[in-house]
């Protein structure tokens, strides 16, 4: 009784627990809920709100390697935390939690979540390298979900349709990405998305630009003019756009300004700015304006501004201030400068083949596919001995029937011998029979002529009449004596012994109600039994009162 009690009390205990775990997660998830609000127009206090939850799960993430989250609340946390780092970045690189958050929702029946955590999965592989190819099939996925699901949020269509743009762009698709960036823009507009009405306008104003469409350009960066301050990164990509056009139309004093102001942003932003390539554009633009001590020093600062000198683009910095040594004459400097350049383009191809595998690993997942190939080839085990478990039944199975039907055999052609032997036996006892029958009445009738000779004979001698009667007798009482020894057999008894009321006959009743029953006539039996026709109608009618008796 005390165990049942405690066994009670520990169910109570851990019931109200539970219920105040999922009380309490249900009331930080709706906490968190009301983050939604000042995703698109506040995200930088969003990230404030949730980045302690986010350092936690970094350090969590070396530990557990989870593929998907125990629950909602923490799915829905990244995915509001994407969310607004891509409001207020233009990038995402929390890729391997927003991925996670994206499997766990794609388990259930959440759609419009489940879209917006494929669309920023894929904005974080897009924003770490453009050319990758999941991030364009994840996109189209979710593409797919908000205009079957007809998803309400204008503001996800928007994104959507801006890095479907932007990814088909990096894929040459012009066409398709205008179209898509019109989409963008036509939704930013209608629920009034500033982000995303100003990220459009300038992605349509690279685009144009690249095609030298220049008044189609302008037209669609009008809007800036609007604009007294812009998010950092719109800003340093508009100063961009803006350079690129006026090195295009060869005004680069103009061009240099863009560069400067570009510098100015990012030393108070935390922005990822490539400085080697905005002080070697600057470099460029001073060359081209004839200021060679301008392009040494601009030059300068873009070798001295690599931060690392494996990356890619670090060899062609190396190799332009080797070139400008080279034309000054300083060939001491220039050769360094080479041999920098060399060694910087050979370990940056290494460098990129190492991260190409890693690429590779991690998009394909080597180890869990080589799991998944080990588990394969032990269910191939598994199945090739049930197969053959199964081909060892199938013989056993086979051997056993074998030995049945062989058994059948040996039993049918007993059976067929038996059956010749009693066919034999039975062709035996018809021509027995039928010989019988067609003798049987020549002893009746012997004895009736005989009796008829003993009364001739009876006007000449009394003695011989006397002595014919006797051999009449004799024959009579021997005939009924061997008739009646056949009802004591066991093969009469097993053949009629089931008839009712034969016990109450005399041997020889028996005999005549036995051959009655088997269909013979009166005349018949009359002649089996050395008998005559009266007087088996007689002894008929005594069987037939005795019955009745009875």
């Amino acid at each position: 009784m005390r165990l049942f009690k405690s066994l009670f009390l520990s169910v109570i205990i851990i019931s109200c627990s539970t219920r105040k775990e999922d009380n309490l997660q249900n009331d930080n998830l709706n906490s968190v809920k009301g983050y939604e609000v000042f995703l698109y127009s506040r995200p930088g206090d969003v990230l404030d709100s949730l980045s302690g939850f986010i350092a936690e799960l970094n350090e969590q993430r070396e530990l557990s390697q989870k593929e998907r989250f125990e629950d909602e609340n923490s799915a829905y946390r990244i995915l509001l935390y994407s969310i607004a780092f891509e409001q207020k970045f233009g990038v995402l690189r929390i890729d391997s939690l927003i991925s996670k958050s994206a499997k766990w929702y794609s388990s259930g029946k959440d759609y419009y979540n489940s879209c917006r955590a494929m669309l920023y999965s894929s904005i974080a592989l897009y924003s770490l390298n453009r050319q990758d190819t999941s991030a364009y099939r994840i996109i189209k996925e979710a593409e797919s979900l908000y205009e079957k699901k007809s998803i309400p949020d204008e503001h996800i269509g928007a994104t959507l349709y801006l890095y479907l743009g932007r990814i088909n762009r990096a894929r040459g698709e012009a066409l398709l990405a205008e179209e898509y960036i019109k989409k963008s823009l036509e939704l930013s507009n209608r629920v009034n998305y500033r982000n995303g009405k100003l990220n459009s306008s300038l992605e349509l104003f690279t685009f144009y630009l690249s095609y030298k469409r220049f008044s189609e350009a302008l037209s669609n960066i009008a809007c800036f003019g609007d604009e007294e301050q812009l998010p950092p990164y719109i800003e340093y990509n508009l100063y961009s756009s803006l350079y690129t056009y006026y090195v295009a139309k060869k005004e680069s004093k103009i061009a240099i300004e863009y560069l400067k102001k570009i510098l100015n942003i990012t030393n108070t932003h935390q922005l990822e700015v490539n400085y080697p390539k905005i002080y070697y554009q600057l470099a460029l633009q001073f060359k081209r304006m004839e200021q060679p001590d301008s392009t040494l020093h601009y030059a300068v600062l873009s070798v001295s501004s690599i931060k690392d000198s494996n990356s890619v683009d670090s060899h062609f910095y190396f190799r332009y201030l080797g070139d400008i040594y080279s034309s000054i004459g300083d060939l001491k400097s220039s050769s360094l400068y080479y041999k920098k350049a060399y060694h910087s383009y050979i370990n940056a191809y290494t460098k990129l083949s190492r991260e190409r595998v890693q690429e590779i690993e991690r998009k394909y997942d080597v180890d869990q596919k080589i799991s998944k190939i080990a588990s394969l080839s032990k269910e191939r085990v598994i199945f090739i001995n049930f197969i053959l478990l199964l081909i060892f039944a199938l013989i056993v199975t086979i051997f056993s029937y074998a030995l049945r039907i062989n058994r059948m055999q040996k039993r049918l052609s007993k059976l067929d011998s038996n059956a010749k032997i009693i066919e034999e036996n039975v062709n035996k006892l018809w021509i027995t029979s039928e010989i019988c029958k067609s003798t049987s009445f020549i002893f009746p009738q012997l004895i009736d002529n005989v009796y008829m000779e003993a009364v001739r004979s009876r006007k000449q001698s009394n003695e011989i009449f006397d002595s014919l009667n006797n051999i009449i007798d004799q024959a009579n009482s021997l005939s009924r004596s061997s008739l009646s020894s056949i009802t004591t057999t066991e093969e009469f008894y097993e053949i009629y012994g089931e008839i009712e009321n034969l016990d109450l006959l005399t041997d020889f009743e028996k005999l005549i109600y036995v051959l009655n029953e088997e269909g013979f006539s009166n005349q018949e039996i009359a002649n089996f039994l050395n008998s005559s026709e009266a007087s088996i109608r007689t002894m008929k009618s005594k069987i037939i009162k005795k019955i009745q008796k009875s």
